[in-house]
């Protein structure tokens, strides 16, 4: 019975966590990337058809908004190509300790901050927007009511494509027809509502977004904290030639819905991820240590079959160890073999015990 239960809470457990679980991934070296014929050569350091990962390390402080890269090239921030700090966009580490864990232990994780009217950051990279390609972000907004880009891409007109926030905060992955005002769009979209700052918070509020353009299933993906919210068919491919831009996008020839809020963990692909590789990159880096830290612990101290589990789970994907580490309401993987183990205790202490005699009458 306690068993039963205790499997029952845990997929219970699971399936919340699964919904509300935050995180960073990292990737698996292999050759860079090969360019398309005729097209543009892409970067060498590419990694896993990974082109871009900021984590806004070197770039400025909190302490000093005017010099925007003390370790490096003034106004640039590193983790792929230079990207380029437009009209005062800096970087802090506040009030992003839930992505990144404990600031001292770890200081190297920041948040990009932009104000809304005309702050954002480009990336002199141009995505084959006809391909395959991922991207995501943490997001927290400081403001609601109007559309908000989170991620895109330069075409002459429109966008080639968008990660961004719709008016009523909820968020949106989308590509257009054509380089075009007047081209439709395909968008798949999320549910819930993108979180917004909670300065003094006990734990501050992000939600992280995933966008997929998968060429050889023609749609576009949606991923909100990792679970798949939204996907549409996308067919009517074009290239936009424009730069990626951070914070904002174009319409009709014009940058725009310029974001207000924090972007933590920027992350590009040309290559679309499976489910469980988006899940894995909404895992909180944080969380990642807090599990593996557990799991090692189990794995020393634990019986057989603990010893197996966690020893499965610390060589498996971050999602993997993630649910094994889980724990709620006293129950989860771990807590379930250490009741088998338990169990098995028992029984082969009562086989090595001899029959008690029957006492007199």
């Amino acid at each position: 019975m306690r068993r039963t239960m205790a499997r029952a809470l845990t997929a219970t457990a699971f399936a919340t966590a699964t919904a509300m679980t935050m995180s960073v991934a990292h990737a698996v070296p292999e050759k860079p990337v090969a360019p398309r014929d005729g097209g543009q050569q892409l970067p060498a350091y590419a990694v896993n058809g990974e082109l871009v990962h900021y984590n806004f390390q070197w770039s400025d402080d909190n302490s000093d908004k005017n010099s925007m890269a003390r370790w490096s090239t003034p106004n640039t921030i590193e983790g792929g190509p230079r990207g380029l700090h437009h009209n005062g966009a800096y970087v802090d580490r506040a009030q992003n300790w839930s992505i990144w864990g404990n600031p001292r232990a770890t200081p190297d994780g920041r948040t990009l901050r932009l104000d809304g009217s005309n702050q954002y950051v480009s990336v002199p990279l141009t995505l084959h927007d006809d391909q395959s390609f991922t991207v995501s972000s943490w997001v927290q907004l400081t403001q609601t009511g109007k559309s908000y880009s989170v991620i895109a891409q330069d075409g002459s007109r429109v966008s080639g494509f968008y990660l961004k926030v719709n008016p009523d905060g909820r968020p949106v992955f989308g590509m257009p027809r054509g380089d075009s005002e007047n081209a439709g769009w395909d968008t798949a979209n999320g549910p819930d509502l993108v979180a917004q700052a909670n300065p003094g918070a006990m734990k501050p509020n992000w939600t992280h977004l995933t966008g997929v353009y998968d060429a050889q299933a023609a749609e576009v993906r949606l991923y909100v904290n990792g679970v798949l919210t939204g996907r549409a068919p996308h067919t009517s491919t074009w290239q936009a030639g424009g730069e990626i831009e951070l914070g904002r996008d174009m319409w009709a020839g014009k940058p725009g819905d310029y974001l207000p809020g924090g972007m933590a963990d920027v992350r590009i692909w040309q290559r679309a991820l499976p489910d469980i590789e988006a899940a894995n990159v909404a895992i909180p880096d944080g969380q990642v240590r807090d599990d593996h830290c557990s799991l090692g612990n189990s794995l020393h101290v634990g019986g057989p079959k603990v010893k197996a589990l966690t020893a499965k789970a610390l060589t498996s994907s971050i999602a993997d160890s993630r649910f094994a580490a889980l724990s709620a309401w006293g129950y989860g993987p771990v807590a379930l073999a250490k009741i088998d183990d338990e169990g098995d205790q028992r029984t082969a202490t009562r086989r090595r015990t001899p029959g008690r005699r029957p006492g007199p009458p």
